[in-house]
């Protein structure tokens, strides 16, 4: 496959691959393709690289994966890159992808401030037709989304936002200015988002108050600094970390137990749960019983250890009765825990206020901030909404994509999601979905989960250009397979029925829905193989 001259008098970018999105996936996948001998470009929203860490620059953004599982497999990379911490802050990763470009040579193929409005496939040439917001267009054969799952903020839409003189600020938008220093602050949401701005700010605002409608089950990240000799010895085992990473079902060093809760002995799960909580991450989630997610029971037990260590760093009772309630606010681990340092310590500061919204939901803002259902207003000088995003499909819906007989994408999704293998989705050839719906994406590593995609999408591209085939589309019969498996497996845990991002249930209107895989890696990269290995199975190819 060779590069394609201009077509239909369109002038532009003529190109074999084009990949939305500057994060792992165009990272990883750009200089893959370059190698194999695809003209390729990556176009981008941002000025650079770093995907969502452009973007998330709020205070005490962190990434929850440890180094060096959250970090590209390429020696090349990583042989000459140090982390300070194990954990590393916004900052830091986007020195991490300053150091990916230079060392990969990106920035050549890269167009950035060009944030992409339309994508139309011409059945006639097998070529997508691109746009983006300043004009500028391409034309390519295959088109690649990594897009992530977080590139649609959602903003709740309350009574009298646009009179309220507080300054009120999305956390996918935090301005560089924004001093918080002796303000009063308010912080709405509680997830990842949520704790990580309380547990910064608390020190820093005069006053904070925390709108929480459910409780995050926070697990203690157990950062560390990380020593630079330390780092150059384990950089040896690294081949083998990375090779590791891809046969645990969340991308990291761990997986879930042989046993299952009732093979304990109480003492036996006492002593699994508190060797857990002292290694921390997600350990206390995703290493405990093989059952913690499919038996209440198990569940239960996991909730109630994770009380009795939280209660103690939360003195106030009324604090405590809202951000560690006594009954779960829903299974363990049914929505996505986030990891914490010192939040619930911060919490307990006699400046910071917790509202549940639960029992006062917030009714409108006023002019001075805002006012919740018993009648009282809150005054703020700033409103940071931690709201989280229209997350996994939410990301497609920035795009009009529009596939075999100009169907829209956002036509097809608005009932449920359908995909086949959470790579493509029937009736838009020769277009790819790295970390999208139904992957395993919202329950993994994101580099362990991106990166065997990105080598799928290279060998199915070898694998057309070798057979001069040119167009490639899932079979309908596969993807609704694909999707009543996804959709089964979930139905088989606690999680099915859990209102979150993972199911969309955050999102006014949107279909409650299992969107993403939950049948762990290892299992989700041998359906990539079969697919590849059997002649494409599942997919119509010409």
């Amino acid at each position: 496959m060779g590069s394609i001259g201009p077509q239909n008098g369109i002038e532009g970018e003529n190109l074999d691959v084009l990949i939305i999105g500057a994060g792992f996936t165009g990272c990883y996948l750009l200089p893959k393709l370059r190698n194999l001998g695809f003209k390729t470009k990556i176009v981008e929203s941002g000025s650079y690289f770093g995907g969502v860490w452009y973007w998330s620059r709020y205070p005490g953004a962190r990434v929850d994966s440890p180094y060096p599982y959250y970090s590209l497999s390429l020696p090349e990379v990583y042989k000459d890159w140090e982390y300070k911490e194990l954990f590393p802050p916004w900052h830091e990763l986007q020195r991490y992808f300053a150091h990916v470009d230079k060392t990969l040579g990106l920035s050549k193929d890269a167009i950035f401030n060009s944030r992409v409005t339309s994508a139309t496939f011409n059945e006639d040439e097998n070529t997508w037709t691109v746009e983006c917001h300043n004009g500028k267009l391409f034309k390519t054969r295959f088109l690649v989304a990594g897009i992530g799952f977080a590139a649609k903020e959602y903003v709740p839409q309350w009574k009298g936002m646009d009179k309220c003189k507080a300054r009120i600020v999305h956390s996918s938008h935090w301005p560089a200015d924004l001093d918080i220093k002796g303000k009063k602050l308010a912080v709405i949401g509680n997830g990842a988002t949520g704790v990580q701005l309380i547990q910064e700010c608390a020190d820093q605002a005069s006053e904070l108050t925390a709108f929480i409608r459910t409780p995050n089950i926070c697990l203690p990240m157990q950062q560390k600094p990380l020593i630079s000799s330390e780092q150059k010895a384990q950089k040896q085992s690294f081949p083998e970390l990375y090779q590791r990473r891809l046969t645990t079902v969340g991308g990291l060093e761990f997986t879930a137990q042989t046993r299952a809760h009732a093979d304990f002995t109480p003492e036996e799960r006492e002593e699994l749960l508190e060797r857990l909580w002292k290694k921390g991450g997600f350990a206390p989630f995703a290493a405990s019983f093989n059952d913690t997610l499919t038996s209440p029971t198990a569940n239960d037990t996991v909730y109630q250890f994770w009380l009795k260590k939280t209660r103690a760093r939360v003195p106030d009772k009324a604090k405590a009765a809202i951000v560690a309630p006594s009954v779960a606010p829903h299974p363990f681990g049914a929505k996505r825990p986030s990891l914490e340092q010192d939040y619930y310590e911060k919490i307990s500061r006699p400046n910071v206020s917790v509202v549940s919204v639960k029992e006062t939901p917030i009714t409108e803002f006023s002019q001075d901030g805002i006012v919740t259902a018993d009648g009282k207003v809150h005054k703020f000088d700033i409103i940071a909404l931690a709201t989280g995003y229209d997350a996994i499909t939410g990301s497609y819906k920035n795009i009009d994509i529009r596939g075999l007989g100009r169907r829209e994408l956002n036509s097809k999704w608005k009932s449920g999601t359908r995909t086949y293998l959470g790579m493509a989705t029937q009736g838009f050839p020769n277009l790819f979905f790295t970390y999208g719906p139904q992957s395993p994406g919202p329950y993994v590593n994101g580099p362990s989960c991106t990166e065997p995609q990105c080598d799928w999408i290279a060998d199915v591209l070898s694998k057309l250009r070798d057979q001069c085939l040119s167009r490639i589309d899932p079979d309908e019969n596969a993807e609704r397979q694909w999707s009543e498996t996804v959709n089964a497996i979930s139905k088989a845990t606690l999680i099915h029925e859990v209102k979150s991002w993972w199911t969309g249930a955050n999102i006014p209107g949107k279909p409650m829905e299992a969107l993403g895989y939950l049948g762990g890696l290892p299992n989700y990269l041998k359906a990539l193989k079969d697919s590849l290995e059997n002649d494409l199975q599942g997919f119509k190819v010409s």
